[in-house]
């Protein structure tokens, strides 16, 4: 029962407006709304739902809007519930991130950020978009507080992730090498590993998990390489002492998707793809063989994995895995945005988007209907609730 990515883990991104990136400057700048926006810390589980113009959330049954203007992307929730999204006006040009929380700021951005992602403490927030020369990426991180851009240039990072304490980054810089970030101060420290495309790196508790294959002279022990390889090694690496313990051996393309207590990883060809659920000492727990797998998540308190399996050209069936037992839910077609923005990347989306609600106990999945678009809540049992006019969705974390 495993399902295969539909996609390549890396395809170059398409920029949303060409005109607005023209007309940017490079310099960061910010400005503070007046207006104090109220409600993003609530205890009470909250969906943020969004379409190319509106944000919204829906919380106790009812739907508020968020005033947003320009054209929205990018909606991103930090730890404790405070939102950020992409706003691009068109007159004058601008393109700001938008910073939502007990009172809204906006910080010029030097380019139109594709993904967000905010660090553990909800203090800065890391950003990647296309260069607006046209080649290669930009990466910066914005100090909440400060709104300062800091931005990282000469080679940018590619997919990366934060560490559990919100003090560094680990990335693939240049799409060349692995490296740490230090969040203050923007330097890097190259790790002397040379790396071809590998998938997202990911930092947690346990250490810093990416995909090696071990090399005959390597000083540390430790080598990256690229997808092409016919056998690859999953690792999870001590950040301080670069030593490395080896999770599982993989054969073509892989994705990995982390849970507090191990980590799921994607392997295989599109239409033959394997799911394994390792711990943290790389006990596998099970192995799921299914067809094409769009994405994965597994539930904030870990005890259940959400996969898709590709059925048909755009459908997708949802399937969750707990305690050794799968469950298969009503096949759904992704909306548009959903489709082609986020699922070709979803290894990356998913350390900054939630398609869980905090208690675990049901999922949001943005789905295109004859009438149009909407974001269908499905529990585990199986009942659902539909919220038609919205493209995409996450839920906030809780901020416990």
């Amino acid at each position: 029962m495993v399902t295969e990515a539909p996609y390549d883990p890396l395809v170059p991104r398409t920029s949303m407006l060409p005109l607005v990136l023209v007309l940017l400057v490079a310099g960061a700048c910010s400005s503070t709304d007046s207006n104090e926006v109220a409600g993003n810390n609530a205890a009470s589980p909250r969906l943020v739902l969004w379409n190319d113009t509106e944000i919204a959330v829906l919380e106790d049954g009812e739907i508020t809007e968020i005033a947003a203007t320009g054209a929205v992307s990018q909606v991103t929730a930090s730890p404790s519930g405070v939102l950020v999204w992409t706003a691009l006006e068109t007159d004058p040009p601008s393109v700001k991130a938008t910073i939502d929380g007990d009172e809204r700021s906006t910080v010029d951005t030097p380019t139109v950020p594709f993904f967000y992602e905010w660090s553990p403490s909800g203090s800065r927030i890391a950003f990647l978009g296309n260069s607006t020369s046209g080649a290669g990426l930009v990466f910066g991180m914005i100090d909440v507080e400060t709104r300062e851009v800091t931005p990282i240039e000469s080679p940018a990072p590619f997919f990366f992730d934060w560490s559990p304490d919100g003090e560094r980054l680990i990335a693939h810089i240049g799409g060349a090498s692995l490296g740490i970030i230090d969040a203050a101060s923007g330097e890097v420290e190259d790790l002397g590993q040379e790396s071809g495309p590998f998938p997202a790196p990911i930092w947690t508790e346990a250490g810093i998990v990416v995909v090696t294959q071990l090399g005959p002279t390597v000083e540390r022990g430790l080598r990256t390489v690229s997808f092409q390889q016919a056998r690859s090694v999953v690792v999870l690496i001590d950040p301080d002492t670069l030593s490395y313990t080896e999770l599982t051996s993989v054969v073509g393309p892989v994705r990995l998707f982390p849970s507090v207590d191990g980590l799921a990883v994607v392997a295989g060809p599109s239409g033959s793809q394997t799911i394994e659920v390792l711990d943290w000492n790389g006990r596998s727990l099970e192995t799921l063989e299914g067809d094409t797998i769009d994405l994965a998540q597994w539930s904030p308190d870990g005890a259940t994995l959400l996969w898709t399996e590709r059925d048909g050209d755009r459908s997708l069936t949802p399937m969750t895995w707990s305690g050794g037992e799968a469950t298969r839910y009503d096949t759904f077609v992704p909306t548009s945005l959903f489709a082609t923005a986020y699922l070709p990347f979803w290894d990356q989306y998913d350390r900054a988007i939630s398609l869980w609600a905090p208690d675990s106990a049901s999922f949001a999945l943005p789905t295109q209907t004859v009438a149009g678009p909407e974001v269908v809540v499905r529990d585990l049992t199986g009942a659902t609730a539909s919220y038609p006019g919205w493209d995409m969705a996450l839920w906030q974390p809780s901020g416990d």
